[in-house]
């Protein structure tokens, strides 16, 4: 660069990564139950700990399939999930609006699993915003 040229860039941290397409989508729109009996429908906004969901994964999937958890939020995303009651997190805050985290290894295939979505970094369950807009199990083949 020469002094004086304009330029523009990118100021910050930047994470870049390839996702390949998925074979497949299980939508997890809908109902969610949270803290207190409190609902948070997917897409949509609650202020609540967690919420939970129990969803079927068919047995055909194991050994074949990788499962991943897709979630997109405008604001306040939740900060993780847990599977089956082990804690599978993306970051220790709320970073951007996407997480896209490989659950494989929790699920019980052929059975119900529980997924929880976490709202605060510690797990504690004190209430925080949530907003999500979307939320899905995307499904990859195993090379």
């Amino acid at each position: 660069m020469q002094a004086g040229e304009k330029y523009a860039g990118v100021i910050g941290k930047v994470y870049l990564y390839r996702r390949e397409k998925p074979v497949g989508s299980l939508d997890l729109s809908g109902e969610w139950i949270g803290t207190g009996g409190k609902a948070l429908a997917v897409p949509g906004e609650a202020t609540l700990a967690c919420a939970t969901r129990t969803v079927d994964i068919p047995a055909e999937w194991e050994g074949r399939r990788r499962v991943r958890l897709w979630m997109t939020a405008s604001r306040n995303a939740p900060i993780g999930v847990r599977v089956n009651g082990h804690l599978v997190r993306r970051h220790h805050h709320r970073f951007g609006e996407t997480a896209d985290l490989d659950i494989t290894a929790h699920l019980r295939f052929g059975a119900p699993n529980t997924l929880t979505l976490v709202a605060t970094p510690d797990g504690d369950y004190d209430e925080h915003p949530v907003a999500l807009d979307e939320c899905r199990l995307d499904l990859f083949d195993i090379d």
